[in-house]
């Protein structure tokens, strides 16, 4: 009977010390990053940030679903809402910086 008690007092202590052990392990998996950072195509000898706080794609603000998302294209790092917006981004990135250059236009001359 003691061998028993012994037996099942020490499966219960394994289980509790287990379970804190993965509650650690979940709240650490719950922490996103601050920002990701997708690589470009073209290598570029000097990078500098654009800057811009609006997603060129969706027009949202940077980071609002989810983690700050960065691409480079031609020296530049442009900031997005989300990493589904990139690929988009990257199929026509001239016409997106045009837009978003409009919209921080927009924005500036709307603080004056």
């Amino acid at each position: 009977m003691k061998e028993k008690m012994f037996l099942l007092t020490g499966l219960f202590s394994l289980f509790i010390f287990a379970g804190c052990f993965a509650a650690i392990g979940v709240a650490a998996a719950e922490e996103q990053p601050q920002s990701i950072t997708q690589k470009t195509d073209v290598v570029s000898a000097e990078v500098v940030e654009a800057g811009n706080t609006i997603c060129p794609v969706s027009g949202d603000k940077v980071g609002s679903m989810g983690p700050n998302v960065r691409y480079e294209y031609k020296g530049k790092i442009y900031s997005f809402c989300c990493e589904g917006c990139v690929p988009t981004f990257k199929e026509d990135p001239e016409k997106y910086i045009k837009m978003l250059e409009e919209m921080t236009a927009k924005e500036s001359s709307a603080v004056k």
